[in-house]
């Protein structure tokens, strides 16, 4: 005698379906945002650090040369001459305490001068007018526009620019400074000089002060 064998499908079918991942009840949509949050969250990081990085190199390069503080040490003049700057001009380091009674110079500034000047904020263009009649008064008339005040206020509060000749320098060459930060030049150039001068002037060690 054969037997039949029932098989009760719906209970079958309903075990299969109550553990799947297929999103066909609250338990699986439950188990879907579990991983929908961690993945936003990162891609919200992941944007917000491109983003960042795209800003910073969108930025246009500071100006100039960085070179690391030497600090502001006022010193004797003898002890000036032997002190050993980073840079040339320099931008830090040893000084004396003196500052000039005009913004347009007609005599080389000593080292020691220049990094006082700097100390308090100011900015310096030096030149070799060799083969370049123009350049001086081109420099004058340029540092003339931030020069509005009386020399002895402007230096102190450090929104000075001076002008000074430097015969060490090639020909025609320009070389600006401000504190730890130096921009040599082949020759005059408006839009390089006006753009270091705005970044840099004011830029100032507190021992200036």
């Amino acid at each position: 005698m054969t037997r039949s064998v029932t098989v009760n499908t719906t209970a079958v079918a309903g075990s299969v379906a109550a553990g799947t991942l297929t999103g066909a009840n609250a338990d699986d949509a439950r188990l879907g945002w579990r991983w929908v949050w961690p993945g936003a969250v990162l891609l919200a990081l992941f944007g917000f650090a491109l983003h960042a990085l795209l800003i910073h190199a969108l930025q246009p390069a500071q100006p100039g040369e960085f070179y690391p503080s030497q600090g502001a040490p006022l010193v004797s003049q003898a002890e000036a001459a032997v002190f050993q700057y980073n840079s040339d001009p320099p931008t830090s380091g040893a000084r004396v305490d003196w500052l000039p009674a005009a913004f347009v110079l007609n005599a080389p500034l000593d080292k020691p001068q220049q990094v006082n000047i700097l100390a308090y904020g100011n900015v310096i263009v030096q030149y070799n007018d060799a083969n370049a009649p123009r350049l001086r008064a081109d420099l004058v008339a340029l540092s003339g526009l931030y020069n509005n005040r009386p020399v002895d206020v402007n230096l102190k509060h450090g929104h000075g620019v001076i002008v000074a000749p430097n015969p060490t320098l090639p020909p025609g060459q320009v070389v600006l400074t401000a504190w730890t930060r130096t921009e040599h030049l082949a020759g005059y150039d408006h839009q390089k000089i006006e753009r270091f001068i705005e970044a840099w002037q004011g830029n100032l060690n507190s021992a200036g002060r």
